[in-house]
């Protein structure tokens, strides 16, 4: 049976097998313990014990009683725990009451028996009949529930147990043990007393687990509970349903049967959809998503102004519940901000975007921002500004004045900073700036003396100063303080120094640096010994500085030396002198030798002195011949003694000596230290010497002059461990280094430890003989050696090795390195072996005699044969297996197979160059006259007949060398296959690459070297007479590549003075794009400097290729009075046709670009030189078998059409929807890595499938040619080749590039977001816009190849509704209507006698409107109440203070003209204009709703003195007391709007007459009166018509008629307009602005004050005129 427990849809399963093994391994307590262990184990408390609500319902219980828990967390309270009610899941259960559950009626003859001995949740009831009688039916026990129910049952009766079974006589089967209870059973543990058919009452063994099968579950049930912990007799098993299953037939509760079997039908279960509760949009937002079954998911989202509190996201859970937290969208609202200190703020809202100011009071500047903005995180764009206090501005300092007009007492802003400027030799007293830092100023300023900065430290000296600095920590002296400069002790000043004074700032008398240097003492060397220098108890180098000042030195004497007339061993350099003079060192005397078994005779002991040493009858001396000198207190040679006349002794003693390097005569007499018989080893003896490095050894060796027989090496050295490595080598003289034999070991650490200044090789056992002894050492830079002794016999005869071809000599039993022309002594034998390749002929080994000779004759060696066959696809010309020595080997192939190698012979046995091998034919290609080609990036090496071979299988990619460009006319690339060069159709060429014609003013040039001006060119450049090169070394240029060597030409100078400049009419160096200029035969189009040309000078413009003049490709010009006549020509393109669009290939792709394909491109033609590229549409089964590519050529595409055939094997990849993956348009498959499983396979229709690839990447192999790699890795890229076994040309080959291709991330377009963060390959985002606002376009764009595929889509904010003035107030004027677009502005003002109610500006934001409209309310009269003054409202000068009938009085804007302050001063507003008092710039700015600050005193510069500029009082006419009209009649001509370019200034010739008076017209590029900076530069023509003399026909009227001819390139039209003006004018101006709106003109004009129109003029300055009503599309039509 299988025991399943169900949490968050996850199942476990715990397998009978585990726990049968514990049925059988466990008791008692443990039984149970190892029971329950596989449930413990497999799931928690909670798993085991869940709530199911269906089981629950079907069983009758009420589970609603008690609060469900988690024992993972403790929620319940008082007296309950979290326990396990059944099917209820985990429940607050009271554990104190002790009658949960009511007591059970007892059955009749029977009792009832409780588990825990009273009714507590959890006991259990079992029912028991008296003695003789019997349970009438089974499962008799109860369980009390948590709801204080007992589980369902019924109470069973208690019948006779003779009645209900008897025992009968006569039974057919053996019977159990008979009984009447329980307790006569003997096995009471498993066996019960229970009716066993005719044998009536029995002892059966029903506790025994798995007396019931298993439970079988079907789909979707699962056992939620178990009475016991084993299937045995009566236990009852509680079935319920998983999760999103409901029970559909069936019982929830089965019981186990005495007849084994399970009571009821087992449990079915079908699935049942789960669906939550409907959500719905919070209040001010939207919900998406309206599926609210299982796994859905919503979105939700707050409207613009509010925020989202609560989950964004919430999915259906499988409780039928929501996940997250309850969604709310509230206002976004922003803390109430603080006014500055000394300051003020208003702030109406604080709603989002809402708009808090600041400003400070008189006398305080604003730092910081003037406004805030409430942001969507609910705090304020700019922190709360500081208000900090003006400054007084003081009387500028002595000696000094302020950079800027500041006068004594004027008050200047906080952050204002005074430059102030000292008078010469002065400065200011302070390096930090001259702040006002609120209300104070940040120092005491004052210009003193400019002081000096101090001078530089003197190291070991000082600098004293007159007179004395009183603070020593400033970094400056004062003006007139003179300095000294002073050495310490032992230290001397260098050179002659003054003493320095400062004077305003500058030091005088000063010439260079001081220097302190410390006196010097002489450096000394000691003969014979060494001279210690120390400085402070540290080592003194003197290599890198001479002794000086406290400098201390010690001496010693090398060994056998000793200081002589010395009183100290030591002196000190003190102020530049040794307090002791250098000692000397004498070499010490010799103590007599004393050498046994001889005689001694000694000449003298001093140093130089010698003796002689006789040894007795048959002993003789160990070295040399018994003579000995006397060595600074030691004999030498050194361990001389008397030894036996046959016993070896030093042989080297006194020999001929080398070592490396030999090129050096003094390396060479140095090596003759080592066996100079002086054994001393100390660093200051001379007696040693120092082999160096040539090549990777160094070595050392000496000439025995005699053949020896070696027994030992004693080697002395000063750095015994340096020796570790060497070895010491024997041989003979001019033998080669192969032949030389070791002596015994190479030198190991080992050999080298211990005190001894020895190394000894011992040599004895080997028995080596020779001449030569060499030690060496490899990768080592040097070898010291201070003397070797060769300790050794003889002289003896010797053999000498002669050389036999093909015979490999060496010592017998070795094998080692062979020998050749080498010695060896009697008793040695040798052994022959022939080399590979060669025949043995005679003896196989042989002995050096005592005489020198071989004992017997020597072998010769004969050339093998070879043994040949025939070669695959080929064969042999004769029927033979082998060929002699220096045969060559006749074969042949197989059509389309050639030999890999002309020539075949057998050298050695071996057939060289290797066995006969047939191979694909290559393709000849004829590469004579092919010069500067090359093939594959490789230049062509052709064979005697001049051919070069193209291996087979290979494309052919032809190039040039450098300097030379390529003219392939091959539509396709070649390729060799099988001998034949596929595609080949074109001879390929190199062409040299030109440089530009040079060009020399004032000479010419001539070429010298070369063909052309081509790469590899040289020519020389030659000045005219009366002119010389300016750089002599400019003679020359080489052109290489395409480039000169000199790119800018030389300059050819005048031998004459020249005279004084003459004026001429003079033209400038022409500039023709895609065009080359020449002149007198020479192009200056690059020339890289000005040249000018004079009257009658001639130049010829050449354009490029594909561009011309008029269907010309040279036009000639000439320089006339400063210009080019007839003017510089422009070289246009020669047209060349475009291709129409490709159709349809079946089973192809093409592509417009690497990407996209042409399918997906609107596109329908293709321009000059434009590519597609084309693929198989299945690069998996199919392959191309034409180019890729095709070319655009003046209408035509050039190759093929594309052309897909079926592979004779192909590709599958089974996993390959589980990547991402696209094609791209090359064929290659694009895989993301690490997305997937990457299985390929190989499949062919008959035969053996082979899969290659040219990666090492790890896989596991499949079936026959299929291979699995397991998650796609950059590895795994490369190329893929399925092949048939057995077939060459059955093959297909894949392209496969494994990479992490993803597109950057796209931002949302304005006003939207994105949803979906994933970019890479093949996934999609899509685009939402925000409320307000609608998409424009595609909705979703995808990553194809790393680029998004399609458009990102814009958003446009919705219209607002246009504005109806009949549903507004009647007293309301809308002054300006920008329309209804998104970002239009409109204001809005009240007529005369009412004011404005909330808001004049007014913008369109999202489809609504900013703010509400505004009102108007009726001013109250001033005779109705009291006058009221700017004090009773408190109001500014600019404001008027307004009683209203409703509520309280306002402050209103007054006029510019009802200011009172005006005078002489001017004002420079920050709107750009000037006004004459700052009352009429704040009244402007009151009635415009503007905040106008002064700028500056004085006039704007930008509008000073400007006729156009409009005076204040025309800006608001609006406001006036006149009325200002304009009436026009006018008769116009419309433009025609043939599509022709409008005039340009220079195009346009303009008269004008006026009545009675003249006038000019004057062509403008901005409107200047409408101060709207360049609005009528994007109008199609402008004027501006200025009448200069004004004498009307009346005295209030004035016709003014302008006659306006334009002639725009081709036609000319004419205008005539009448002006009519009102009133008397003395000066006029007007903008003219037309533009042809459907047939029509529309004219603007800006008239100055006093003027008058037909109806109010706009904006207080504007009149509009049209003939027909029309639509105003620009701000200067408007």
């Amino acid at each position: 049976m299988y025991v399943e427990t169900r949490r968050d849809q996850t199942t476990y399963a715990t397998a009978s097998p585990l726990k049968r093994m514990a049925d059988n391994l466990c008791l008692g307590l443990l039984l149970f313990l190892c029971v329950l262990w596989p449930i413990i184990s497999s799931a928690s408390r909670n798993e085991a014990c869940l709530y199911d609500e269906d089981v629950a319902t079907a069983t009758g219980r009420n589970c609603t009683t008690n609060r469900l828990c988690s024992i993972e967390y403790d929620i319940c309270k008082g007296s309950r725990e979290c326990l396990c009610d059944g099917a209820c899941g985990y429940r607050c259960i009271s554990t104190r009451k002790t009658s949960y559950c009511k007591e059970l009626p007892p059955p009749l003859n029977g009792s009832v028996e409780y588990s825990t001995g009273n009714q507590a949740f959890g006991s259990r009831a079992s029912y028991d009949c008296d003695t003789g009688y019997l349970l009438s039916s089974e499962g008799t026990e109860q369980t009390c529930q948590g709801d204080g129910e007992w589980s369902i049952g019924e109470t069973p009766q208690c019948l006779p147990q003779d009645e209900v079974c008897p025992r009968l006589a006569s039974v057919n089967r053996t019977c159990y043990q008979a009984c009447n209870v329980r307790l006569d059973c003997e096995n009471k543990r498993q066996e019960s007393c229970l009716c066993d058919g005719d044998c009536g009452m029995s002892c059966r063994p029903v506790y025994v687990s798995g007396y019931c099968p298993e439970v079988e579950l079907n789909q979707g049930a699962v056992v939620v509970s178990m009475t016991t912990k084993r299937i045995v007799y009566t236990s009852v098993v509680t079935l319920g349903c998983k999760d999103r299953f409901e029970v559909e037939e069936g019982s929830v509760e089965i019981r186990c049967l005495i007849d084994r079997t399970w009571s009821g039908q087992p449990l079915r279960c079908r699935r049942k959809a789960i669906e939550c509760p409907e959500l719905y949009a919070p209040e001010h937002g939207s919900i998406q998503g309206r599926r609210f079954t299982y796994n859905s998911q919503v979105y939700l989202d707050c409207e613009d102004g509010y925020k989202l509190s609560g989950s964004e996201q919430r999915r259906c859970q499988g409780n039928k519940t929501w996940s997250g937290e309850e969604t709310i969208c509230r206002v976004i609202t922003c803390p109430q901000p603080e006014a500055p200190l000394h300051g003020s703020k208003i702030s109406p809202r604080y709603n989002l975007d809402a708009i808090v100011r600041f400003s400070c009071n008189q006398g305080y500047t604003l730092i910081g921002s003037r406004t805030a903005r409430c942001t969507e995180e609910e705090t304020w764009s700019q922190p709360t500004p500081e208000c900090q206090a003006d400054c007084i501005v003081l009387s500028t300092p002595e000696h000094g004045s302020y950079l800027r007009r500041y006068t004594a007492n004027e008050v200047v802003e906080h952050g204002t900073v005074i430059e102030i400027v000292c008078s010469r030799w002065y400065s200011l007293n302070s390096d930090e700036e001259y702040t006002c830092t609120n209300g104070q100023w940040s120092f005491d300023a004052k210009c003193v003396a400019t002081p000096c900065s101090k001078l530089p430290e003197l190291l070991n000296g000082l600098i004293v100063y007159d007179p004395e600095l009183v603070n020593q920590s400033l970094p400056t002296v004062p003006h007139e303080t003179r300095a000294t400069y002073t050495c310490l002790y032992g230290f001397e000043l260098q050179g002659m120094h003054r003493k320095p004074q400062c004077y305003y700032g500058t030091w005088y008398y000063k010439t260079s640096e001081p220097v302190c240097s410390p006196k010097l003492c002489s450096q000394d060397n000691l003969e014979h010994g060494s001279v210690r220098y120390t400085k402070n108890n540290e080592e003194f180098n003197v290599r890198d500085q001479d002794p000086h000042h406290g400098v201390s030195r010690t001496f010693k004497c090398s060994r056998g030396y000793s200081l002589v007339s010395a009183k100290t061993e030591a002196s000190v350099c003190v102020d530049g002198v040794w307090n002791t003079t250098l000692p000397a060192c004498g070499p010490d005397s010799c103590s007599r030798p004393a050498v046994a078994a001889s005689n001694v005779e000694v000449q003298s002991l001093g140093h130089g002195g010698t003796a002689r040493v006789t040894c007795d009858q048959g002993l003789k001396p160990s070295v040399g011949n018994g003579g000995l000198h006397c060595h600074a207190g030691h004999w030498v040679p050194e361990g001389i003694m008397c030894i036996s006349s046959d016993a070896s002794s030093n042989v080297a003693y006194g020999r001929p000596a080398s070592q490396s390097p030999r090129s050096d005569e003094s390396n060479r007499q140095q090596a003759s230290l080592a066996v100079d018989g002086d054994r001393t080893t100390d660093s200051e003896h001379g007696s040693c010497t120092t082999a160096g490095k040539s090549g990777r050894q160094v070595f050392w060796e000496v000439d025995l002059q005699a053949t020896y027989r070696i027994e030992y090496v004693d080697i002395y050295s000063k750095r015994k461990p340096k020796l570790i490595g060497a070895t010491v080598q024997v041989g003979y003289p001019d033998a080669a280094r192969e032949s030389y034999s070791q002596c015994g070991l190479t030198i190991s650490s080992q050999m080298a430890r211990g005190r001894q200044p020895r190394v000894r090789v011992d040599c004895n056992r080997e028995l080596i003989a020779g001449q030569i002894i060499r030690i060496e050492l490899q990768e080592s830079d040097k070898l010291s050696l201070c003397e070797v002794e060769v300790f050794a016999t003889g002289p003896i005869a010797t053999c000498r090795i002669p050389h036999i071809a093909g015979m490999r000599q060496t010592l017998e039993g070795d094998g080692g390195v062979p020998l050749t022309n080498a010695q060896v002594p009697p008793g040695t034998g040798i052994a022959y072996n022939c080399e590979t390749g060669y025949q043995h002929n005679g003896a196989v080994d042989n002995l050096c005699r005592g005489d020198g000779t071989w004992a017997r004759q020597l072998p010769t060696c004969d050339a093998a044969d070879c043994e040949v066959s025939d070669p695959f696809n080929g064969e042999l010309d004769q029927r033979i297996r082998s060929i002699r020595h220096n045969s060559e080997l006749a074969y042949s192939c197989n059509d389309g197979y050639e030999k890999e190698n002309k020539v075949t012979r057998c050298e050695l046995g071996e057939l060289t160059p290797g066995p006969p091998k047939c191979v694909h034919q290559r393709c000849p290609f004829w590469a004579l006259g092919l010069s500067n080609v090359m093939i594959n990036n490789q230049e062509l090496e052709p064979d005697a007949e001049g051919k070069v071979y193209i291996p087979h299988e290979t494309a052919v990619y032809f190039s040039c060398k450098r300097g030379f460009e390529l003219v392939n006319n091959n539509g396709n690339t070649p390729r060799c296959l099988m001998g034949e060069l596929l595609d080949y159709t074109h001879v390929p060429a190199c062409y040299a690459v030109r440089c530009r014609d040079p060009y020399l003013m004032h000479g010419s040039f001539r070429l010298i070297q070369g063909d052309r001006y081509e790469h590899g060119s040289t020519i020389r450049y030659e000045c005219n007479p009366g002119y010389t090169l300016q750089d002599p070394a400019a003679e020359y240029s080489h052109c290489d590549d395409g480039t000169w060597s000199r790119e800018i030409p030389p300059v050819c100078q005048s031998d004459e003075v020249p005279d004084a400049p003459v004026a001429a009419a003079t033209c400038p160096t022409p500039s023709v794009p895609s065009a080359l200029i020449y002149h007198r035969g020479q192009n200056i189009a690059t020339a890289g400097f000005e040249i000018i040309f004079g009257n009658r000078d001639e130049i010829e413009v050449r354009c490029n290729t594909d561009f011309t003049v008029s269907g010309r490709e040279a036009v000639t010009t000439t320089c006339w009075n400063g210009a080019w006549t007839p003017a510089l020509p422009r070289c246009a393109v020669t047209y060349k046709r475009s291709c129409s669009r490709p159709g349809k290939i079946t089973n192809v792709r093409q592509y417009g670009d690497d990407s996209i394909k042409l399918l997906d491109t609107p596109r329908t033609s293709f321009f000059h030189e434009s590519t597609i590229m084309s693929r198989c549409q299945d690069p998996l089964k199919m392959k191309l078998v034409t180019g890729p590519l095709r070319t655009c050529n003046d209408g035509r595409w050039t190759g093929p059409v594309p052309v897909c055939l079926r592979a004779l094997t192909s590709f599958s990849l089974p996993a390959l929807d589980t990547t991402l993956h696209q094609f791209m348009a090359n064929g290659t498959l694009l895989i993301y890595p690490g997305v997937g499983q990457l299985n390929v396979d190989c499949i062919v229709s008959s035969g053996y499938p082979v899969l290659e690839q040219s990666h090492s990447q790890e896989r596991v192999p499949g079936g026959r040619g299929q291979k699995k790699y397991g998650v796609p890795a950059e590895g795994h890229s490369g190329t893929y080749i399925c092949k048939k076994f057995g077939s060459p040309t059955a093959f297909h080959r894949l392209m496969i590039q494994v990479r992490a291709v993803s597109c950057s991330e796209p931002s949302p377009p304005l006003n939207s977001r994105r949803i979906g963060d994933d970019f890479r390959l093949t996934k999609s985002v899509s685009f939402k816009c925000n409320e307000g606002y609608d998409l424009i376009g595609e909705r979703t764009i995808k990553c194809n190849l790393g680029k998004w595929l399609g458009e990102k889509p814009r958003c446009r904010a919705r219209d607002c509704p246009e504005i109806n003035m009949a549903h507004l107030d009647p007293n309301l004027r809308l002054t300006i209507n920008g329309g209804n677009s998104p970002g239009s502005v409109v204001i809005f003002t009240c007529q005369s006698g009412f004011h404005r109610v909330g808001e004049t500006r007014l913008t369109c934001q999202g489809g609504s409107w900013s703010l509400p409209f505004p009102t108007c309310e009726a001013d109250v009269p001033d005779d109705t109440g009291p006058l009221l003054g700017p004090d009773d409202c408190n109001c500014e000068v600019w404001e008027r203070c307004v009683a209203n009938r409703n509520g309280p009085s306002t402050c209103h804007c007054i006029h510019p003209r009802q200011c009172d302050d005006v005078g002489q001063e001017q004002y420079c507003g920050s709107d750009g204009r000037t006004y004459t008092s700052i009352c009429r710039m704040k009244a402007a700015g009151c009635l415009l709703d503007l905040d106008i600050q002064v700028v500056s005193n004085g006039p704007c510069p930008e509008t000073t003195g400007d006729p156009n500029q409009p005076e204040e009082d025309t800006l608001y006419s609006d406001y006036a007391s006149e009325s200002s009209e304009l009436s026009m009649d006018s008769a116009l001509s419309p433009i025609p709007a043939d599509g022709k370019d409008m005039p340009t200034a220079a195009d346009r010739s303009v008269e004008g007459t006026t009545q009675g008076s003249s006038t000019s017209i004057q062509y403008c590029e901005t409107c200047v009166a409408l101060n709207l900076g360049t609005a009528c530069q994007n109008s199609t023509h402008v004027f501006v018509g200025i009448p200069q003399k004004v004498e009307p026909a009346q005295p209030d009227s004035l016709n003014y008629s302008v006659n306006v001819v334009t002639t725009i390139k081709g036609y000319t039209h004419t205008q005539d307009i009448t002006f009519l003006m009102q009133g008397t004018l003395d000066e006029t101006n007007q903008c003219y602005c037309p533009r042809v709106t459907v047939g029509h003109d529309e004219y603007l004009f800006i008239l100055r004050e006093n003027s008058s129109a037909s109806f109010p003029i706009t904006n207080g300055f504007v009149g509009l005129w049209a003939d027909h009503s029309a639509t105003y599309n620009s701000t200067c039509n408007l």
